[in-house]
C-alpha cells in the first residue's frame, strides 16, 4: 500500500510531467531536425542557386567529424575502435551510405520538394525486397498493401508532374535503392559487431569524406567556387549553409534521442508529422500549383505511409507482448 501510495505523491506527479516533457521534447526535436535539414538543403539550391551539391555533402561530413572530435575531447562521446580488418566488413555499408548521400542530394537539387519527399517515401518498398532476398524476411499482407499504396501514389504523382526531370527522378530512384541497402547492411553490421548507431555514423563519415573530396576535386567544384569569390552569395546563404552542415549531425542525434525516449507509436507519429510539414513547406519553393496537380498521388502515398506505420507499430507491440 505504501508503495502504491507513492505513485500519487507530488514527486510522482512531477516525475510524470518530466517524462511527458521529455517525450514531447524528443518528438519536437526529431521533427524539427528531419524537416529542417531537407528544407535547408532545398533552400540552398533553389533560393540561392547553389550548383555544387558535392561541396554541400563534403561540408556536412566534415562538420559531423569535427563535432565528433569536439564531443570526444569533452568526454561526451567515445571514439569507436576499429582496424582495417574490421573496417573491411563495412565496405558495403559505406558504399551504400555514400551513394545514398550523393544521389539524394542530386535528386533534391533537380526535383521539387513535394515530389522529392513523395518519391523518397517509397524507400520502404526497396527495403522489403532486399530484406526478402538478403535476410529471408517476408512481409505480411497488410504491410504489402500499404507499401503498394505508397508506391502507386508516388507513381501517380510522378506521371502528372509538370516539372518532371529525368535526371532528378533517376537520382531519387538510386537514393531509394541505396537507402534500402544501407538499412539492411546496417542491421547486419550491428548483429556482427559491437558498434552502436553512433559508431557506425562516425565510421561512415570518416570513410566517406575522403571519397567525396576526391569527387569534388575531380569535378572542379572547389576551383569554380574559388573563382566566383566569397561575394558571389549573400551573408544569409552562408548562415543557412552553416546551419545545414550542423543539421547533418543533429538529425542523427535526434533520431537516436527520439528512439530511446519515445515509444514506437510516438516515433510513428513523429515521422508522419514530418511528412506533413514538408508538404506544407514545399509551397514556397514549388508553388501551390505543383502541390495541387500532384495532390491525388501525394495523398494516396501519405495515407499509405500512415497505414504502414500503424501496422508496423501493431506488429511491434504484438511481438513485445509475445516475448513477455
Amino acid at each position: 500500500m505504501k508503495a502504491a501510495a507513492q505513485n500519487f505523491t507530488p514527486n510522482g506527479a512531477n516525475g510524470g510531467r518530466t517524462s511527458l516533457f521529455r517525450a514531447v521534447l524528443a518528438m519536437a526535436y526529431y521533427i524539427t531536425a528531419a524537416s529542417g535539414l531537407t528544407i535547408l538543403n532545398k533552400s540552398i539550391f533553389s533560393s540561392f542557386g547553389f550548383r555544387y551539391p558535392l561541396v554541400l555533402v563534403e561540408a556536412q561530413l566534415l562538420c559531423t567529424l569535427g563535432l565528433f572530435e569536439l564531443l570526444t575531447r569533452c568526454h561526451a562521446l567515445q571514439r569507436p575502435t576499429w582496424s582495417f580488418a574490421s573496417a573491411s566488413k563495412m565496405l558495403p555499408l559505406v558504399g551504400s551510405y555514400l551513394v545514398m548521400l550523393l544521389s539524394g542530394m542530386f535528386g533534391l537539387q533537380n526535383t521539387t520538394l513535394v515530389i522529392y519527399n513523395t518519391l523518397r517515401r517509397t524507400t520502404v518498398a526497396f527495403v522489403l525486397v532486399l530484406e526478402y532476398f538478403i535476410l529471408n524476411v517476408f512481409p505480411t499482407l497488410p504491410t504489402l498493401c500499404c507499401v503498394l499504396a505508397m508506391t502507386l501514389g508516388a507513381t501517380w504523382a510522378g506521371l502528372v508532374d509538370s516539372t518532371f526531370d529525368l535526371y532528378g527522378y533517376v537520382m531519387i530512384f538510386v537514393a531509394n535503392v541505396s537507402s534500402a541497402l544501407y538499412v539492411v547492411y546496417a542491421r547486419q553490421v550491428k548483429q556482427t559487431s559491437a558498434w552502436s548507431n553512433t559508431d557506425i555514423l562516425y565510421l561512415n563519415s570518416l570513410f566517406s569524406a575522403p571519397l567525396v573530396l576526391g569527387f569534388v576535386l575531380w569535378r572542379g567544384e572547389l576551383t569554380q567556387l574559388y573563382r566566383m569569390g566569397i561575394g558571389a552569395y549573400p551573408w544569409s546563404f552562408y548562415l543557412i549553409f552553416a546551419l545545414a552542415c550542423l543539421m547533418g549531425f543533429i538529425i542523427n542525434h535526434s533520431i537516436f534521442y527520439n528512439t530511446n525516449t519515445n515509444s514506437p507509436l510516438t516515433q510513428t507519429i513523429s515521422a508522419q508529422v514530418k511528412d506533413v510539414i514538408l508538404l506544407v513547406a514545399s509551397a514556397p519553393f514549388d508553388g501551390t500549383k505543383a502541390i495541387s496537380e500532384n495532390l491525388v498521388g501525394i495523398l494516396i502515398s501519405l495515407l499509405g505511409s500512415v497505414a504502414y506505420s500503424i501496422i508496423k507499430y501493431r506488429e511491434h507491440r504484438a511481438l513485445t507482448e509475445e516475448r513477455h
